[in-house]
């Protein structure tokens, strides 16, 4: 396609833009214009702002793709109108799902925004192709739009820094005066409006036309072959060697292989996208064994990747996050899936197929959101069972008799505190019901608007104080204490933390807390004498790592080594690990190790282990 760079055809582009989307056009102006009405009353950017140019944002992409879905296929005018009707109702929705998580913090505010800004802008990829097989075409039209977006980028940029210059210029050399305001409104207009009008101006109205298109650039061919090809195999091969290497010490993977591993195949599948139509040129035989065999390849990555986040969600239950990384799973099985076993492809699918993915962990009963909020409140409930707090009926306060209660259940206790604040944070209930109940957010706004009693905070820092307050005298009443108070190790003397080198290994413990019933409070412990602590533990240790504590006329007996052990072989996450029962002489006691930290140095050598010991 030839490119036009005159004023003449620039201004008639232009005009034709406007025409063909206005309404994405009067959305970018509406969107400038609000954020010049606030920068100039010097206001802060309320929730309601923020969501509402969001959504602006979104409406943009969401009826540029329904403009060009329209002008490629023949439809009643009464099926272009409900169209339109529906896509506004659909950005209603989103506004007050933006707004609820900005002003409440219910839900994750980043993961829903960025969700349905990503189904929005899909919609332009794959939308006006539906129900057309058409590769080349949807591969050229894609093209077009990523460079329309690098080019309007470059203009925009170019622009506002030329002016810029110029009012910098007339400010130094001849003194007149410019706000700071100008450069702001200049900038928002260029960014809003005009880069939005320059970009549509270069989007052809016969896509299907695109089809008999054969030019190619050897440029984005070069880049393909010799730039994001090697990285995806390098990316590769360091995946697969790490793979080898949990394989043979049978462990587990570590914790951020998730990120990368989706960035690996982010990359991927941009490369196979972005290299599609060379692999049918016969001269690119990188491209062609590439797009051949690289689904082939992640089947592995996509394994590992399942069995890491089903281990985390049965064990921590699930989260927005932990679903996401499942769900992109599920949907690079489905990529995987379709184009090994499919004769008839279609590059559609892959944007298609993830709009789908994006959908259903936002919207509807299996959202993120839904799901994540019935996994927690499962677990607050098995929590509950475990602490013995629950018999199916009511709950009772929490029982502090270690002779009476499991050994497991003062971990499990601090981390039903933990859940709960978690529930109200995130879902704005205590996961609980109808048993344990806090005022809502919203409630507790409608009360600070009513100037019910002083506040002490911004509204949103004033809900959360309030809620805390409020569950603060849940866990009194439950005989609970806040985890910080129990398991923070600043909260405990740093000389009560007793390390035994072995081996260049330091195992560290808080001996405050092996505290029977009838013994001193922790405060007491804690205000003691550092000959008050060494009269009542005595403890020693032998060349082969065993410890000897005795306390109480109580022998406790254990092996360093044996921690180790226990701790190399279960996770390499440390700070989630379960308590670590220890064996004693006296065989009718048990203690429980609460690890809290493990360091380890750049050989994956542990130097140093940190917990809680309990009796």
């Amino acid at each position: 396609m030839k490119a036009k760079f005159s004023i003449s055809d620039l201004l008639k582009d232009s005009k034709v833009a406007l025409q063909r989307f206005g309404i994405p056009i009067g959305f970018a102006t509406l969107g400038a214009g609000i954020a010049m009405a606030i920068f100039k009353d010097n206001s802060n950017m309320s929730p309601q702002n923020e969501s509402l140019l969001l959504v602006l944002g979104m409406g943009i992409s969401m009826f540029i793709a329904i403009r060009l879905y329209i002008e490629n296929n023949k439809r009643p005018l009464i099926f272009n109108v409900g169209l339109h009707a529906l896509a506004i109702a659909f950005l209603v929705f989103v506004y007050f799902q933006i707004l609820e998580a900005k002003m409440f913090g219910i839900g994750n505010e980043v993961l829903i925004t960025f969700r349905f800004a990503i189904m929005c802008h899909l919609m332009v990829a794959f939308l006006p192709f539906i129900g057309k097989n058409k590769n080349i075409a949807f591969w050229h039209y894609n093209r077009l739009l990523f460079t329309r977006i690098l080019l309007t980028g470059i203009f925009i940029v170019t622009i506002y820094a030329g002016l810029a210059a110029a009012l910098g210029a007339l400010n130094a050399l001849f003194g007149v005066k410019i706000e700071a305001k100008i450069y702001f409104y200049l900038w928002t207009i260029l960014f809003g409006p005009v880069s939005v009008t320059f970009f549509t101006a270069g989007i052809p109205k016969d896509l299907v036309g695109l089809e008999d298109h054969s030019e190619y650039s050897n440029v984005q061919r070069i880049f393909v072959q010799f730039v994001l090809i090697p990285l995806v195999l390098l990316y590769l091969v360091i995946l697969y060697s790490y793979f080898g290497k949990i394989l043979i010490q049978t462990q587990l993977p570590k914790g951020y292989l998730t990120y990368l591993v989706n960035g690996m195949l982010a990359l991927g599948i941009f490369a196979y996208l972005l290299g599609y139509p060379y692999q049918f040129i016969s001269r690119n035989k990188l491209i062609q064994l590439y797009t051949k065999y690289f689904f082939y390849l992640v089947v592995v990555v996509v394994a590992v990747q399942f069995g890491a986040i089903i281990i985390r969600i049965n064990r921590y239950g699930f989260t927005e996050e932990r679903y996401m990384v499942l769900m992109t799973a599920v949907w690079v099985l489905s990529l995987i899936v379709y184009f090994l076993l499919f004769r008839k492809k279609q590059l559609l699918f892959i944007p298609f197929t993830m709009f789908i993915a994006v959908a259903i962990s936002t919207v509807g009963p299996l959202s993120a959101f839904n799901v994540s909020k019935l996994s927690q409140i499962n677990r607050i409930e098995k929590l509950l069972r475990e602490t013995k707090m629950f018999d199916g009926k009511k709950i009772v306060p929490y029982s502090k008799d270690f002779t009476k209660i499991n050994l497991e259940t003062k971990s499990n206790a601090s981390e039903f505190v933990s859940e709960l604040k978690y529930m109200v944070e995130k879902y704005d209930i205590t996961g609980a019901e109808p048993w344990i109940k806090i005022k809502s957010k919203k409630d507790i706004m409608i009360d600070i608007n009513k100037n019910l009693g002083e506040q002490r905070f911004s509204d949103r820092y004033e809900i959360q104080q309030i809620q805390n307050d409020s569950l603060n005298g849940i866990f009194k009443r439950l005989n609970l204490e806040d985890e910080n108070d129990v398991y923070n190790p600043e909260t405990v003397a740093a000389d009560r933390y007793i390390s035994f080198p072995i081996n260049e290994i330091k195992l560290t413990f808080a001996f405050t807390q092996l505290l029977e019933a009838s013994s001193v409070s922790n405060d007491a412990e804690i205000n003691a004498t550092d000959e008050d602590f060494n009269r009542r533990f005595k403890f020693q240790i032998d060349n082969k790592g065993i410890v000897t504590i005795l306390k109480s006329n109580k022998t406790y007996r254990f092996s360093i080594v044996a921690v180790q052990n226990i701790i190399r072989n279960n996770s390499n996450d440390f700070n989630d690990m379960r308590p670590t029962i220890l064996s004693c002489q006296d065989p009718k006691v048990k203690v429980v190790l609460v690890l809290k930290s493990v360091t380890v140095n750049v050989k994956n050598e542990i130097t140093s282990i940190e917990g809680i010991w309990l009796e």
